[in-house]
């Protein structure tokens, strides 16, 4: 798998003036973007920027906050769950955790250490789609109110 420098946003082609959200992949195997679904998610309005390794993808996030995360945990020289400690400390990206383990112990571990949500694989691309539109809505009402509460009376 090779490393995809992170673009600049994207305008959406629904709304000229909106960048579309950028996701972060980091994952070794392709498993979660590859060929055969990358249009999914560009029809979805994504724009996808890939690291094949966790030292890029460290080095990315460095210089560039993508809208939203998707980690595999497996990767080879890092597992997906020491790098997950590392995104979280910066709290201002919502991390879907996929793996291959499905079992309850590593669904339980990866959502205390921060994840936002935990696909286990195999899934099906409409699930894995359906849950990013969800976490991103929801991230960005949580955000964009600045912590202001207007209540109508």
């Amino acid at each position: 798998m090779k490393d995809v420098p992170l673009s600049q946003p994207k305008k959406n082609s629904v709304n000229s003036q909106a960048p579309k959200p950028q996701l972060l992949v980091i994952d070794h195997l392709g498993s979660i973007v590859n060929a055969a679904n990358y249009n999914a998610f560009s029809k979805e309005g994504y724009a996808i920027d890939i690291a094949g390794s966790a030292e890029k993808a460290l080095s990315l996030l460095k210089g560039h906050l993508p809208d939203l995360i998707l980690l595999e945990a497996s990767l080879p020289e890092h597992s997906g769950y020491s790098l997950e400690a590392f995104i979280q400390c910066l709290r201002q990206v919502p991390l879907v955790l996929v793996s291959h383990d499905c079992s309850l112990e590593a669904k339980l571990q990866g959502l205390s250490l921060g994840a936002d949500d935990y696909l286990a694989n195999p899934y099906h691309l409409s699930e894995l789609l359906v849950r990013i539109r969800v976490l991103l809505r929801r991230w960005m009402n949580r955000h964009s109110t600045d912590g202001v509460m207007t209540i109508d009376q």
